[in-house]
């Protein structure tokens, strides 16, 4: 089946022929440069190396299952957009970085080892962009998929791929793309998985970790926080509602349990 979801006008996607790869690279290079200081974005290719690798086997391997999930499954979510493509705007918008998709593989592999019952949680994803990561939620049986992304073209773009999303592994129905400001966003009731791609500056990070904390303290309930490419982790080390369950270079994940229940697992 093939992906034949039009993106917004003045939105192209990478994925197909990666004619424009090298341009697409050094855009990105460029954009990274004046926001980071070339000391900065040396320091971040020599940990991340995620924008200067670009022609490497794993990366091309990643470039073919990014499109490979789009005609599998008849939506287009594999667009690489620079925050000019975005038409976002607002408070939040200047500290927005691009969209890129989440990678199915380890998406599957962080999802699928969290230590929760999938059933009992909602799963959030803050800057969920054209659905890739919703879509990849949906294959598990989470009690809700919600995606919150600032920016109405890719929210009506992911909106028409929920529509369109067939496979024979989803197991969660009720997925919902929401267009709003992240910081505002009013967190569902339940428990909660929140998942973050690196979606914006730390400023904003930090607002809506703290929009997070006040939901959890209003009703007191168990949520992991997901944070993969995750450049700013510094603003959920500092928070002390947060519990850090897993750690690498490119992932954190924290956990905030409600005190009852902390104390039940440790008599148990």
């Amino acid at each position: 089946m093939a992906y034949d979801v039009p993106l917004p006008e003045g939105m192209k996607s990478d994925v197909g022929g990666w004619a424009e790869s090298a341009a697409v690279i050094a855009r990105k290079i460029h954009l990274l440069v004046r926001r980071e200081g070339l000391r900065g974005t040396l320091r971040l290719a020599r940990h991340k190396y995620r924008y200067v690798a670009e022609f490497t086997p794993a990366r091309r391997r990643a470039r073919r299952e990014l499109s490979e999930f789009d005609r599998a499954h008849g939506v287009s979510t594999s667009a690489i957009l620079d925050p000019s493509e975005l038409g976002i705007a607002g408070p939040s918008a200047a500290f927005c970085f691009g969209h890129q998709p989440s990678p199915p593989e380890r998406f599957a592999e962080i999802i699928g080892g969290l230590p929760i019952r999938f059933e009992d949680f909602v799963f959030v994803d803050v800057g969920s962009g054209l659905g890739r990561a919703l879509l990849l939620a949906a294959e598990f049986p989470f009690q809700r998929v919600v995606g919150i992304e600032l920016s109405a073209e890719l929210d009506d773009v992911a909106r028409t791929n929920i529509a369109r999303y067939a496979s024979p592994r989803q197991r969660c129905r009720q997925i919902e793309s929401i267009v709003g400001d992240a910081v505002t966003f009013a967190w569902p009731p339940t428990p909660l998985v929140v998942y973050l791609y690196n979606p914006f500056d730390a400023p904003v990070l930090s607002r809506v970790v703290q929009s997070l904390e006040a939901s959890l303290a209003a009703r007191p309930r168990d949520a992991l926080v997901v944070y993969y490419y995750a450049k700013f982790r510094e603003v959920l080390a500092s928070r002390a509602t947060l519990t850090l369950l897993q750690a690498d270079d490119e992932l954190v994940i924290y956990r905030s349990i409600p005190v009852h229940e902390d104390e039940d697992r440790r008599a148990a």
